[in-house]
């Protein structure tokens, strides 16, 4: 196994690791009406869930770990929640990396799609409807 450089056509070869600075992730989808609480005129609403403050994203296929711990993961696994999106109060890794970051208020969210999960430790999340 080998590591192998990256060369972006547009950018050549980025170098050094303060070359690149993440901020904000943005994931665009939609949301399919019939599976929502709110009364909207629309089969699928296009949407983007943006998480700011981002100190971990893992997009991963269901059943596939991520970060969770044991006990995390098995009250997950496990939880009878309606919704799709979560929050782990109390997360582990939160509490890890409590004072490390310039951000003292990360939340460890969950958000279950059609055969992904994804899993973000930010400190804000907020959807935008792309009506």
């Amino acid at each position: 196994m080998k590591l192998k450089d990256i060369t972006m056509s547009s950018l050549g070869l980025i170098t050094g690791k303060d070359a690149i600075k993440i901020e904000r992730i943005e994931n665009i989808g939609s949301v399919n009406k019939s599976l929502c609480s709110a009364d909207i005129n629309a089969e699928f609403i296009p949407v983007s869930f943006i998480f700011d403050g981002v100190i971990l994203f893992n997009f991963k296929s269901d059943g596939i770990r991520g970060v969770l711990s044991d006990d995390e993961f098995d009250m997950y696994s496990e939880s009878e929640s309606e919704s799709v999106i979560e929050e782990i109060e109390n997360s582990k890794i939160v509490n890890l990396n409590k004072g490390l970051n310039r951000y003292d208020n990360f939340k460890h969210i969950i958000m279950s799609a059609y055969d992904y999960n994804v899993e973000v430790v930010c400190n804000s999340v907020e959807l935008e409807v792309n009506a």
